[in-house]
């Protein structure tokens, strides 16, 4: 009689998915080293780049509902992602590095600069979403969605370039 309801659970929701734990603590907290944690951001980093593209092709078409329903896509692809970088990777690296002042300091540096990064996209976002997207605000919105896309790339870039080769079990950071 319930065979309905169980064939049709709801798939996890990429916030949801649990990544094992594979190492110690970093001092301090109760946050673990997880060895697919790096993988699974890229693989986010992926998918909100594949999203970016679709809003384009989408508006290009003049295809503002689909637009505006990857628009939705795109902000809970960029909250999940963000939510675990800070807590997953940025709080286990500071912690990590509380006594490497070099390592610490760019931990932090990129920490900050993607609140901002955050802060200017989630207002793109909002901005877009409330008053939506038509034929008379097209082409303002084509230009923030352009420097938006860019400096998302120069972001991701500089992020698996720099600190995701920080991120490795705290015994190996203790040699």
């Amino acid at each position: 009689m319930f065979e309905f309801f169980k064939k049709n659970k709801p798939q996890k929701d990429v916030a949801e998915t649990e990544i094992p734990y594979q190492g110690g603590t970093a001092p301090g907290t109760s946050i673990h080293y997880q060895n697919e944690l790096i993988p699974h951001l890229k693989s986010e980093h992926n998918t909100l780049l594949t999203v970016y593209d679709e809003i384009g092709k989408a508006v290009k078409k003049n295809d503002f509902e689909l637009a505006s329903s990857k628009l939705a896509d795109f902000k809970r692809n960029l909250l999940t992602h963000l939510l675990a970088e800070n807590i997953r990777l940025y709080v286990y690296l500071e912690h990590c590095f509380v006594n490497d002042s070099i390592n610490s300091i760019l931990v932090h540096d990129f920490r900050k600069e993607m609140a901002l990064v955050g802060k200017i996209v989630m207002g793109f976002l909002k901005k877009y979403q409330s008053k939506g997207i038509d034929d008379k605000n097209v082409d303002s919105f084509m230009n923030e969605f352009v420097e938006i896309g860019r400096v998302l790339q120069e972001r991701i870039q500089k992020e698996e370039v720099s600190l995701y080769p920080l991120y490795m079990p705290v015994e190996e950071l203790s040699k």
